[in-house]
C-alpha cells in the first residue's frame, strides 16, 4: 500500500485573489487521494540576510519545517518580466539555508506557469521558455523538475465567481495534470 505523499504548495503570487491560489485551490481539490497539498505562505517572510539567519525568525522556522516535511513540491508561477518573482527568489533562499542544510535538496516537483495576458502591444517578443530561470534556480537547488511544461492560458478567464473552473476542458487539463504530477513524484520516490 502506498503512503500519502504531502506536497507543498509555493505560489509565487503574493495577491490574496490571485490566479495561482485559485488554481492552487483546484489542484488541491483534484488531487489523487494519495496526494495531500498545502499551500505555504511565503508572503510573511522578511528578506533574507546573512545577520538575519543567524537568528531566523519564527516564520522562517516555520517554513523551513514544511519544506523540509513535504515530500514533494509544486511551484505556482506568474509571469514576471522573465525572471523569478522576488516573493519567490527570498522564500527560495530562506529555505535553502535551513540549519546549514538546503531544505529543497532532493525534493521533486512540477511548475504550473501562470501567464498574466499580455496587452496586444506588448514590447516583449513570444516567450519560448516561460519557466527558465526557476527551473535554473531550482536546479542548482537540487530539485528534480518534472519535465513536461504545464502552462496555463487566458488566466482571467478560467474561473467563476466561486473560485471554480468555468469549463470542462480546464477542469479536465487541472485533474490530468495531477495525474501525471503524481505518477512523476510516486517514480521519483521510488
Amino acid at each position: 500500500m502506498h503512503k500519502i505523499c504531502h506536497i507543498a504548495v509555493v505560489s509565487a503570487s503574493l495577491r490574496k485573489r490571485s490566479c495561482n491560489r485559485k488554481i492552487a485551490q483546484v489542484l488541491g481539490e483534484l488531487a489523487p487521494p494519495l496526494l495531500r497539498l498545502e499551500i505555504v505562505e511565503i508572503s510573511r517572510l522578511s528578506p533574507y540576510t546573512l545577520e538575519r539567519d543567524l537568528k531566523p525568525p519564527a516564520e522562517w522556522r516555520v517554513f523551513r519545517r514544511q519544506i523540509s516535511a513535504a515530500d514533494g513540491l509544486l511551484f505556482l508561477a506568474p509571469e514576471n518580466s522573465r525572471a523569478v518573482p522576488g516573493a519567490l527568489a527570498n522564500a527560495l533562499n530562506i529555505a535553502a539555508h535551513s540549519e546549514d542544510r538546503n531544505a529543497w535538496e532532493g525534493k521533486p516537483c512540477a511548475i504550473v506557469n501562470v501567464p498574466m495576458i499580455a496587452p496586444p502591444f506588448s514590447r516583449f517578443p513570444p516567450r519560448r521558455s516561460r519557466t527558465r530561470r526557476l527551473r535554473q534556480a531550482l536546479s542548482i537547488l537540487n530539485v528534480p523538475v518534472m519535465q513536461t511544461p504545464r502552462i496555463i492560458n487566458d488566466s482571467d478567464d478560467l474561473f467563476d465567481v466561486t473560485g471554480k473552473p468555468v469549463n470542462p476542458a480546464t477542469q479536465n487539463f487541472l485533474s490530468n495534470f495531477m495525474s501525471a504530477f503524481e505518477n512523476w513524484i510516486r517514480n521519483f520516490r521510488h
